[in-house]
């Protein structure tokens, strides 16, 4: 699965005037939030998540049992659910799974079961599809409606121009399948995490639910032909450039973290495998296997990092704890030498 990155200009200019253009909405109240149904979000948004919790109780797959499979239980159950959709589901696409659900109630039953009482969500998707047919809408909906902090809704034509607007190379119409709509929601988190950092939330932390909100309302008419006053103008600009530079610095911390963290790994791997289960300070074997049966040593870096050291083979050895908590407390020259040379080895 190729990684989709976000544009951090688009993005930065979509926040930007989406704060000002929800502050407009809600007559000047500094803070946004997504669930209060006084504010212009809670209104015009909750309901997504609202229906989820109705649809879910509707659903009621915590009392279904294997056994439960053709004896119309579950079917009952599911669409008795779909009675929740709003909409978040195109009419023709919910008259379609309730009649093959009506001609073939085993069949379907056998496919609901495991969507929802199972944990192989991969599989399920594509059960689903295969029985019910590519509909993005529906099932997107089945799987929002199994968990709504994981999954979410899809509208593909919409979501796409939302898209395009934030300059994110990538489209559903047309793609539904469980690698697209995995895709879909890893972009609408990374969008949500940043929603978290930048947006006046007042303390509270945006669900995935949120972010899908913001994506959607990009590309409404209302929004896009929002016409703000000059000082909202200036201020969404103003916004825009600090956000883009928020952005950018948080980005460039967090993908120096995780790049630190790999080759950290990298590097003490590699010390234990030169060890083959030898402390390379006092000699004897690892006191214990871990739980993978491997010998556990622990990675030392001769020259502490605190200190300047380096993140490179060179610099690290692997020893037991005795002798690893012995290097920090003691610090002995005539150790740190061995250990040199051991590393050079």
């Amino acid at each position: 699965m190729n990684k989709v990155y976000l544009n951090d200009e688009k993005l930065s200019e979509q926040l930007s005037k989406f704060i000002s253009y929800v502050k407009h909405k809600d007559n000047g109240i500094e803070t946004i939030s997504f669930d209060n149904s006084r504010h212009y979000l809670g209104r015009e948004e909750n309901y997504k998540y609202e229906i989820s919790l109705k649809a879910k109780k509707a659903l009621s797959c915590a009392e279904w049992k294997e056994s439960d499979i053709g004896t119309g239980k579950i079917a009952t159950y599911t669409l008795e659910a779909l009675k929740h959709t709003g909409n978040l589901v195109n009419f023709n696409q919910k008259t379609h799974f309730a009649n093959c659900i009506k001609e073939n109630q085993k069949q379907a039953e056998e496919i609901l079961f495991p969507l929802y009482c199972g944990s192989n969500d991969a599989f399920a998707f594509e059960q689903v599809t295969k029985f019910w047919g590519r509909k993005y809408d529906l099932v997107a909906y089945l799987f929002f409606i199994k968990d709504s902090t994981k999954y979410l809704p899809i509208s593909s034509g919409n979501f796409d121009k939302s898209f395009s607007l934030l300059g994110i190379d990538f489209k559903t119409s047309g793609e539904c399948g469980w690698d697209n709509y995995s895709r879909f929601i890893e972009i609408i988190n990374e969008i949500r995490e940043v929603m978290e950092e930048e947006l006046p939330l007042g303390g509270s932390i945006p669900r995935l639910i949120d972010a899908h909100s913001f994506v959607w309302i990009i590309h409404q008419d209302g929004f896009r032909g929002w016409n703000p006053t000059d000082t909202e103008k200036e201020q969404i600009e103003k916004n825009s450039k600090e956000l883009k530079c928020s952005i950018e610095e948080k980005r460039a911390i967090k993908e120096y973290t995780i790049e630190y963290r790999e080759r950290n790994s990298t590097v003490a791997k590699g010390a234990k495998e030169r060890a083959n289960g030898i402390c390379q300070l006092c000699g004897q074997k690892a006191p214990f296997l871990n739980a993978h049966g491997e010998p556990y040593l622990e990675s030392h870096h001769i020259e502490w990092l605190s200190q300047g050291g380096k993140d490179v083979p060179e610099n690290v050895v692997a020893l037991c704890p005795n002798c690893h908590r012995k290097m920090h407390v003691l610090v002995c020259d005539e150790d740190v030498e061995l250990l040199k040379s051991k590393a050079r080895e």
